[in-house]
C-alpha cells in the first residue's frame, strides 16, 4: 500500500526540519545532482511569510521547495530524493502556485540542475516557459591568488555608510528600487552569510560584488561595474580582490554563476582560472490567480 504524500508549508522551519532538509540536500548531492538549496538561508527565515514547502512520505522527507523573493518574482528550487514518489515534483510545484499569489507574487522562476531530468519533465508538462540558463564556474583553491594591479582603485568591504553606495551600484546595473535593494542587503548582513564589497575610484563607487557561503564553499555573486567605468579592468580587479579575501580564509574552491551568453564575463572568469562545472536551467510561470493548470 502506498504511503500518502503530504505537503507542509513553513514560514520558519523548526530545528528538526532544518536538519532533515540538510540531510536531504546531502543525499541529492551524493546522487550527482546539485539541488541548489541554501541551507544557511533556510535556517534563518524571518518568519513573516511562508517560504519553504516540505514533501513527506509518511514521516520521511522526500522533497523540498525553497523560495527567495525579489519584488513580485519568486525564485524557487525544488530538491527531490532519487527515490521520491513520481508525483512529488508536481505536488510541490502546485503548492507554490496556489500559495505565492496570496503573497503578491506574480511570477515564478523555477530553477534546477540541468541533469535533473525529472524537474525538466515536470516544467515542460506544466507548460512553463524556458527563461534562461546559468553556468556554474569553479576555480580550484590551489591556484592561488591572481596578480592584478589595483592602481588607484580602492576595494573595501561595504559596511555601515558604504552599504547604500553598493546598493546604488546594484540598482544602476540591475534596475529596481534602491531602497528595496538596500533593505535586502541589510537583511543579508543580519543573516551573516553574505559580505558585500565596493570598488572606489577616489570617492566614487565604480563596482560591487558579494561573497556568499553556500554548503561550505564561497560563491561570488552580484558583480556590477557601472557603465561609465567599464572596459578599464575594474571588474577583474574587484574579482581578484575577492579571491584574495577568500584565500586568506582558506576556504578552498571558489564558485560563481554567469549566463553562458555573457561572453565578456565568461572570458574574464576563464582568464582568472574558472571553468564551467554545471548548468542550471530557469523556467518561468506567470501566476495570475493561483491556478496553474
Amino acid at each position: 500500500m502506498l504511503t500518502p504524500l503530504t505537503i507542509t508549508a513553513h514560514a520558519r522551519l523548526a530545528p528538526e526540519h532544518v536538519e532533515a532538509v540538510v540531510a536531504l540536500a546531502g543525499e541529492i548531492r551524493a546522487s550527482g545532482i546539485d539541488p541548489r538549496l541554501n541551507e544557511a538561508w533556510i535556517a534563518t527565515r524571518d518568519g513573516t511569510r511562508e517560504a519553504d514547502w516540505l514533501a513527506w512520505e509518511g514521516e520521511r522527507l522526500v522533497g523540498v521547495a525553497a523560495t527567495e523573493r525579489f519584488g513580485t518574482t519568486a525564485e524557487a528550487t525544488i530538491g527531490l530524493l532519487p527515490d521520491a514518489p513520481a508525483t512529488t515534483a508536481a505536488a510541490l510545484y502546485g503548492a507554490l502556485c496556489r500559495a505565492l499569489p496570496q503573497q503578491g507574487i506574480g511570477r515564478l522562476l523555477l530553477l534546477h540542475d540541468r541533469r535533473a531530468t525529472t524537474l525538466r519533465a515536470m516544467a515542460e508538462a506544466n507548460q512553463l516557459t524556458f527563461d534562461h540558463a546559468e553556468c556554474v564556474m569553479c576555480r580550484p583553491g590551489d591556484l592561488g591568488v591572481p596578480v592584478v594591479l589595483h592602481g588607484s582603485l580602492a576595494i573595501v568591504e561595504a559596511v555601515g555608510d558604504l552599504l547604500p553606495a553598493a546598493a546604488h551600484v546594484l540598482a544602476e546595473g540591475w534596475g529596481g528600487a534602491v531602497a528595496e535593494i538596500l533593505a535586502r542587503m541589510q537583511q543579508d548582513y543580519e543573516r551573516g552569510t553574505i559580505r558585500y564589497f565596493l570598488a572606489l575610484l577616489g570617492d566614487e563607487p565604480v563596482a560591487t560584488l558579494n561573497i556568499q557561503m553556500l554548503a561550505g564553499h564561497p560563491w561570488l555573486y552580484g558583480l556590477v561595474v557601472r557603465e561609465a567605468y567599464r572596459g578599464r579592468g575594474y571588474g577583474r580587479q574587484i574579482v581578484a580582490a575577492a579571491l584574495a579575501e577568500v584565500a586568506s580564509q582558506e576556504h578552498g574552491d571558489v564558485f560563481l554563476e554567469v549566463e553562458p551568453e555573457n561572453t565578456p564575463a565568461v572570458n574574464l572568469y576563464r582568464s582568472l582560472g574558472f571553468a564551467v562545472v554545471r548548468t542550471f536551467d530557469y523556467w518561468a510561470k506567470e501566476l495570475h490567480d493561483g491556478t496553474y493548470s
